[in-house]
C-alpha cells in the first residue's frame, strides 16, 4: 500500500476539501449509512489537517476518541460539543456517587486548585477543620494541615477512595507516596498511622509552622449526614459541587451541618458560596470543520440533539442572546 504525505493546505483549498467531505457525509446520511462517515473522516480529516494519515487510528490508539479530537479542534480553534451522561447529574448525592470521577484531573487542575490553596493558606492556621467529600488523597484536608491547621476531620463515603487514601498515608509514613499525581507541596510527614473504623494520622511535630504541636487528621467513612460528628469546627472545606452548584446535594449537606450546630460562631467556610448561571443561546452557526469534528465524535452524525447535556469547548460568546443570569445561589457560610 502507498502512503502519500500531503502538504499543508491553504485556507481556501482547505475549506474546499472540507466542504467535499461534508457533501459526501450528507450523501451517506441520505442513504441511511451515517456511521460510514466516521471511517471516511478518520481517513481524510487528519491528513488534510496536517496530522498525517488517519488510517486505523481508532485501532492504533488505546485512548478515548475525545483527546484525539481535541488535537483537531485545538489546531483549528473549533467549537466541540461532548455529550455528558444524564446519569449522576440529577442533583443528588446518590446520583453523583454512580459517576467515576477523575480525581487526578481535579488535583492537577491549577485553575481549581490555586484559588482553593490561596484561600486556605489565608485562614487555616490553628483551626479545627471539617473536610466533606475528601476524596482518595484527602486533598483539601492536606492543604489545611500544610497551612497550619491544628486538626482535620476528613469525611468520605466511597470505600474505594478511603482505601486509596490509607495506602497513600502508609506510603508517606515510609517517606514516599503511592499517588504519583500528588504534588510534593501537598505531601505530609506522617509520624504515625492507626487504622480501624476510623483512620488516625499524626503529622510530625514541628512541621507546617505549628511550633512543635502535633497535627492530627482523622479519616471517617460514610456520609456526613449520617456520621456522629463533634461540634466546634471553626473551618469547613468542601468541593461537593458538579457542573452545577447544586449537584452532589451540596445544599442539603451544608444545611445539615448548620442545623446540627457543628460549626463554631467564628467558622470560616471555603468556598463560602457557589452559583450556577444560565443563558439562552442562538442556533449555533458552525463552520464546516466544526461540523465534521462533531460528526467524528458522534458516530458520523452532525445533529446537535435537543434536550441533551453537552460539555462545550470554545463556545462562541457571540451566540449568547442575553447576559448569564443566576439560576441558583448557595451561601455556604450562612447556610443554604
Amino acid at each position: 500500500f502507498v502512503m502519500v504525505e500531503e502538504s499543508k493546505l491553504g485556507k481556501a483549498e482547505l475549506e474546499a476539501r472540507l466542504q467535499e467531505l461534508e457533501t459526501l457525509a450528507k450523501m451517506n446520511d441520505d442513504a441511511g449509512k451515517t456511521r460510514r462517515n466516521v471511517s471516511m473522516l478518520d481517513q481524510n480529516l487528519w491528513a488534510i489537517s496536517g496530522f498525517g494519515s488517519g488510517l486505523n487510528i481508532s485501532y492504533l490508539t488505546h485512548q478515548s476518541k475525545w483527546p484525539r479530537l481535541g488535537s483537531l479542534s485545538a489546531d483549528s480553534r473549533c467549537l466541540t460539543l461532548k455529550p455528558a451522561s444524564r446519569e449522576g447529574f440529577d442533583g443528588t448525592l446518590g446520583g453523583e456517587s454512580t459517576v467515576c470521577f477523575d480525581h487526578q484531573a481535579l488535583v492537577t487542575d491549577e485553575t481549581r486548585v490555586a484559588p482553593y490553596a490561596a484561600a486556605i493558606r489565608g485562614v487555616a492556621a490553628g483551626r479545627k477543620v471539617l473536610d466533606i467529600g475528601t476524596g482518595p488523597v484527602c486533598f483539601l484536608a492536606r492543604l489545611c494541615l500544610r497551612a497550619g491547621a491544628s486538626e482535620a476531620d476528613a469525611v468520605e463515603s466511597s470505600e474505594t477512595s478511603v482505601q486509596r487514601a490509607v495506602e497513600c498515608f502508609r506510603a508517606e509514613a515510609k517517606g514516599h507516596t503511592s499517588e504519583r499525581f500528588l504534588p510534593d507541596w501537598a505531601m505530609l510527614k506522617v509520624a504515625s498511622l492507626e487504622e480501624g473504623e476510623e483512620v488516625h494520622v499524626t503529622v510530625e511535630t514541628g512541621t507546617n509552622g505549628t511550633n512543635g504541636t502535633a497535627q492530627k487528621l482523622r479519616l471517617l467513612r460514610g456520609l456526613s449526614t449520617e456520621l456522629p460528628l463533634p461540634k466546634g469546627y471553626n473551618m469547613l472545606v468542601h468541593e461537593i459541587m458538579g457542573d452545577m452548584a447544586g449537584n452532589e446535594d451540596a445544599a442539603l449537606v451544608l444545611h445539615d451541618i448548620h442545623e446540627r450546630g457543628l460549626l463554631a460562631p467564628d467558622c470560616v467556610v471555603v468556598p463560602r458560596s457557589s452559583s450556577t448561571l444560565l443563558a439562552p443561546t442562538d442556533v449555533l452557526k458552525r463552520s464546516t470543520m466544526e461540523t465534521l469534528i462533531h460528526r467524528l465524535g458522534h458516530c458520523g452524525d452532525a445533529t446537535i440533539t435537543p434536550r441533551t447535556r453537552y460539555s462545550a469547548r470554545r463556545f462562541p460568546p457571540s451566540a449568547l442572546l442575553a447576559k448569564p443570569q443566576a439560576l441558583e445561589f448557595l451561601d455556604f457560610q450562612k447556610g443554604p
